[in-house]
């Protein structure tokens, strides 16, 4: 999922804690710093790292004041996602003889399903 943003975002005047300005070293560094480190569990598409990285970004912008814009009122815009992998026991034998995945050749597979967007809103 990806936060989505009105074309012109502008932050909302709000009570309570906000970030103060300017913003400091600090703040960009600390506000990195929990997104890029070991802990976050990367953010390969579709895993809990990414769910948990895009959430802590979508927290931020409401604490700006931002207000989401996909048409169902959420931060995030869905896209379908999968995977192709191979399975690494498989084995490929011609004769007697077999071969291992990525030890004695690559898999080159163009099969993934095809999935319009066509016409699908972008925000």
């Amino acid at each position: 999922m990806v936060p989505a943003l009105p074309r012109n975002a502008t932050a909302q005047p709000r009570t309570g804690n906000s970030t103060t300005a300017p913003i400091t070293e600090q703040d960009r560094r600390s506000r990195l710093f929990r997104i890029a480190d070991d802990s976050a569990m990367g953010r390969e598409s579709g895993s809990a790292g990414a769910s948990a990285a895009t959430a802590y970004v979508a927290a931020a912008f409401a604490q700006l004041g931002l207000l989401p814009a996909s048409d169902r009122g959420s931060w995030f815009q869905e896209a379908p996602l999968w995977t192709v992998a191979a399975d690494p026991s498989s084995l490929l034998r011609s004769g007697s003889v077999s071969f291992t995945p990525f030890r004695d050749f690559l898999f080159a597979v163009s099969a993934a399903p095809s999935v319009s967007l066509a016409n699908s809103p972008v925000v």
